[in-house]
């Protein structure tokens, strides 16, 4: 080969390789990435310096962080909310926002710009956002609701339908349950989160998530759904009281959407319907429960606009005397899909499945057989057990024959599953599970031979 073309190709070479400058990543609102709904009007700002091309020694010297009330005056360079100017050092964790009050659900948009070790100014990081959740109890126009004539142990649905002119440039809306939620719009699950709200004391207080719903609205005609379930409030052990959480004997809502200043909450004007799915066992110990799920019942339109809920019941509004307060963490999300090692027909009808590894989560079945078959799923830790803490969950197949049972509401220790009630035999890739944990990041570990 010609040395000229060579070097000419191995400087084009180092040229596609070269590395991006450095630049301020991983922004962090109360060291939330994105976070929504957050319970401070003066959050703590968070960032680190990336240098791709690891540059020894290689530090910040200053900031600028810049905040605006929406993304595309950030980007034109108004900062209408906070502008803190060139400020020298290197701190860049807990940097508090110390601009214009921020209101009750205000959204804000923000960046960060860093100057090297050689005082050069970098580029400015991507931006990041956050919103402020409703700071005062008076903020909530919404009320607490449920199905008044659902019985304990019941997962109702809840619905609303709604006009939009246009898509609102800011849509948020905050959900606290006693109990757990799953929130739909227009016939689409908002988020990936399960069991939410995370656990806590629900004598006192609830918890609220705030979701951003603009991805999902249209204009037009619109619809909100929520699917509940009662979860902790049926816990009594460790109650020293023994007051129940609940003041029914269903699981109870509130939400509050604010849609570019308009305010749509739950009240008696919303319909309910009893869903596909009930709880199965007592929540006390040594008798958790699990879900059963009865897919001859399910209505793919149910959080959809247009379905005719005039047969549905009135949903009756509740005082619950809880305070609200903002659930601050990551959410629980499923992990990667943990397989099932292998199984084994215990019996005539009966399958065992050993899973990959021991995980405490959901588990999912692809079920084949007759219609209206019912199937029962029983999750254990122990291999000479069939069932622990009364995790028991069962399925009743649909018309078509075939279904999918995977835990909506409820969590079992899982290491082996057992399958009863099929007429047709499962195959081993049929059952698969998932571990639910906080979406936390792992900052680091320890390995150790002893």
């Amino acid at each position: 080969m010609d040395v000229g073309l060579l070097a000419t190709l191995l400087a084009l070479n180092c040229l596609s390789g070269a590395a991006a400058p450095p630049s301020a990543v991983d922004l962090r609102a109360e060291y939330l990435t994105d976070a929504l709904g957050l319970d401070t009007a003066w959050p703590r700002l968070s960032w680190r310096l990336d240098d791709p091309a690891a540059t020894r020694a290689q530090q910040q010297t200053a900031y600028r962080v810049t905040v605006a009330s929406r993304r595309e005056l950030l980007l034109a360079g108004s900062a209408d909310l906070w502008d803190s100017g060139r400020v020298a050092g290197p701190q860049s964790v807990g940097v508090e926002y110390a601009g214009r009050p921020l209101r009750s659900g205000q959204m804000a948009w923000w960046r960060v710009q860093v100057w090297d070790r050689d005082g050069r100014a970098l580029p400015p990081s991507a931006p990041a956002r956050f919103s402020v959740g409703l700071l005062s109890q008076a903020d909530w126009q919404a009320r607490w609701i449920g199905m008044a004539s659902a019985a304990e142990g019941e997962c109702p649905w809840l619905r609303r339908e709604f006009d939009l002119e246009r898509v609102p440039g800011v849509a948020l809306a905050s959900v606290g349950t006693l109990g757990f939620h799953e929130l739909y719009v227009n016939g689409r699950r908002v988020g990936d989160a399960v069991l939410t709200p995370s656990v806590s004391d629900l004598r006192r207080r609830a918890l609220y998530v705030t979701y951003d719903l603009t991805p999902y609205l249209k204009p037009g005609r619109n619809a909100v759904g929520l699917w509940i379930a009662p979860g902790w409030t049926q816990f009594l052990d460790g109650n020293p009281d023994k007051v129940n959480f609940g003041v029914a004997k269903a699981p109870l809502v509130i939400a509050q959407l604010q849609l570019d200043g308009r305010t749509l909450g739950t009240d008696d004007s919303w319909r309910c319907a009893l869903s596909s799915t009930r709880h199965l066992g007592r929540w006390q110990n040594g008798d958790f429960g699990g879900d059963r799920v009865d897919a001859g019942r399910e209505l793919p339109g149910w959080c959809a606009a247009g379905l005719d809920d005039s047969g549905w019941e009135k949903a009756t509004v509740y005082e619950t005397g809880r305070a609200l307060t903002p659930d601050v963490i990551e959410p629980n999300q499923l992990s990667a899909p943990i397989a099932a090692r292998s199984m084994s027909e215990v019996a005539p009808g009966k399958w065992r499945f050993v899973m990959d590894r021991l995980y405490a989560g959901w588990v999912q079945v692809e079920l084949r057989g007759k219609p209206g078959e019912q199937v029962t799923i029983k999750a254990s830790s122990l291999a000479d057990r069939e069932v622990e803490f009364n995790a028991l969950n069962q399925y009743i197949l649909g018309p078509s024959g075939h279904g999918t049972f995977r835990n909506r509401f409820s969590y079992h220790e899982i290491g082996f599953v057992t399958v009863e009630g099929l007429s047709q035999p499962p195959a081993l890739g049929d059952v698969v599970g998932y571990q639910v944990t906080n979406s936390r990041r792992r900052v680091g570990g320890f390995d150790c031979s002893d």
